[in-house]
């Protein structure tokens, strides 16, 4: 009888293994300790999915994009706070996002690199410094969140724009 209990306990471990029942996520109310508290006068989108960004086109819809990646250049002597990249989206599709900030694993706030989004069959850019980025969570493996604000040129008019957003990569 012993062997048999044994057996059924094992045979249940193994497929709680397999059903990958695992505990969601705690989401916190804003406001508290571990909400998205990174939203300010400056950065108006909030965090969403994991691997996702966010934005929004001078104060239009919030618009998601995904899935998002991210990779980082550590720091050497051409280069020495590094940099972070962060892209959503199919290159050269209808909706993509290509990002870049100064900082390779740190918190804070930084000036951007490179930025470019097509949307709506039109392609936004800006250069070195069109904006800025506020990382709220940086570690080493590669797990990111953060805000950006910057001011794009419209490829086809040279109207310049503000785009708005956050990223979330996991």
């Amino acid at each position: 009888m012993k062997r048999f209990i044994s057996a059924i306990f094992l045979c249940f471990l193994i497929i709680l293994n397999f059903t990958g029942c695992k505990l969601d996520p705690v989401i916190y109310p804003n406001g508290t300790p571990g909400a998205d508290s990174g939203t300010d006068a400056t950065y108006t989108v909030g965090l969403g999915n994991a691997n996702t960004v966010i934005f929004k086109l001078n104060g239009g819809e919030a618009v998601t994009v995904s899935p998002a990646v991210m990779a980082t250049v550590d720091p050497d002597d051409l280069n020495p706070d590094g940099s972070t990249g962060v892209s959503a989206g199919a290159f050269d599709s209808p909706l993509s996002i290509l990002l870049s900030f100064r900082s390779a694993y740190q918190t804070g706030s930084f000036n951007s690199v490179l930025f470019e989004l097509h949307y709506n069959g039109k392609v936004y850019k800006s250069d070195t410094d069109g904006g800025t980025f506020k990382i709220t969570k940086y570690t080493n493996d590669l797990v990111a969140t953060g805000y950006f604000s910057i001011t794009a040129i419209d490829d086809s008019d040279n109207s310049s724009h503000t785009i708005v957003g956050s990223f979330n990569i996991q």
